[in-house]
């Protein structure tokens, strides 16, 4: 997806910082950070629109900026920043680890993968410094984390990679390479693996969609294909590796238009919309990360979809939903606040 560029003052600070990554963290009574942290607390977060588990999200604006942890289950919420330049954020399925992406050196572009608490403690790099490793997914059981790692240096080719979540065993589990933009991969129970481009995906299928992957057999297919004038973002699967959810953009002239949760059944292999919300704005904070602004999370028993919605410039807010498309609620609404990249564990 073609993206606006936004460059606030406390991002190009983080510019400077190159080579070492390391986390750390402040809880709602220490003392603020270098970057103050949103004005997010246990009194005005909608802990009983969740139910259980802990969500995993950053919350930014002009001003402020931190991932937050909202403990559902202990109604309690920890605020964290991550050193240097990082993405993709994901929680890991129990809810005690945090997988994400960090630029390890400004000059020559590397990128690696890497593991902390859910909190931003004890991280470890798990790809060492000649592998560039980007989007981190985690399988369903917690033991492993998939990647998109770089094939060799100086190229533009990836491959989907798998590696133990303490750093051992890499492997590389698809033949098939990109030099294209794509999502995180998603892993079903069963060890399927789907994922999004929007501007096609390499030899020997060259289309965009939402694509179903099979490492058991190598076998890549893509089940959905891109509509015109829309854009397919975030395929996620369901805990019991039933359907899969990802998220359908309307954007005219750079404006959003509408979200919308589409749901795939992998059995009928029908297609239904859950919900939709109108959207609006066409500036974002997107640096460092230039890809997708707009994600979704399944509830760690299936039961609900939380996913955020771009209302005006430099905003965006959490909604939650039922998995049978009911109750649909705002669950965050901070003026020039963009609440997103939001994943969910127990």
């Amino acid at each position: 997806m073609k993206k606006t560029s936004f460059f606030p003052v406390r991002f190009l600070a983080m510019a400077l910082i190159i080579f070492f990554f390391s986390c750390s963290s402040s809880s709602d009574e220490d003392s603020s950070p270098i970057i103050p942290a949103p004005p997010v607390s246990p009194e005005n977060f909608p802990f009983s629109d969740l139910g259980g588990g802990r969500l995993l999200y950053e919350s930014a604006g002009e001003t402020f900026g931190s991932l937050i942890l909202a403990d559902n289950t202990r109604k309690t919420i920890s605020k964290f920043t991550l050193e240097g330049l990082h993405y993709g954020y994901k929680i890991s399925p129990d809810g005690e680890l945090m997988a994400y992406s960090a630029k390890t050196d400004l000059i020559n572009h590397e990128y690696g993968i890497f593991v902390c608490s859910n909190i931003g403690k004890n991280t470890k790099r798990l790809i060492d410094t000649k592998k560039n490793g980007f989007n981190p997914g985690w399988t369903p059981d917690g033991s492993k984390i998939i990647f998109w790692g770089l094939e060799s240096s100086g190229t533009s080719s990836y491959s989907l990679y798998s590696i133990n979540k303490d750093g051992t065993n890499l492997l590389k589990i698809t033949n098939q390479t990109t030099n294209l933009s794509f999502s995180a991969p998603s892993i079903s129970s069963s060890g399927l693996i789907v994922f999004s481009t929007n501007t096609g995906y390499g030899n020997p299928i060259n289309e965009a969609g939402i694509y179903l992957f099979d490492p058991s057999n190598q076998k890549l297919e893509r089940i959905i294909p891109l509509e015109t004038a829309k854009f397919f973002e975030s395929p996620n699967f369901s805990p019991d590796g039933s359907k899969i959810a990802f998220l359908r953009l309307t954007r005219i002239l750079e404006e959003y238009k509408l979200i919308e949760i589409i749901l795939w059944d992998v059995n009928s292999k029908s297609i239904s919309v859950l919900s939709s919300v109108n959207a609006s704005g066409s500036t974002e904070y997107n640096f460092p990360d230039f890809g997708n602004q707009v994600t979704l999370a399944w509830s760690p028993d299936g039961s609900k979809i939380i996913f955020n919605v771009p209302e005006g410039n430099l905003t965006s807010h959490l909604y939650v939903v039922n998995s049978d498309g009911s109750s649909l609620k705002k669950i965050t609404d901070g003026a020039k606040t963009t609440d997103f990249k939001v994943s969910w564990g127990r």
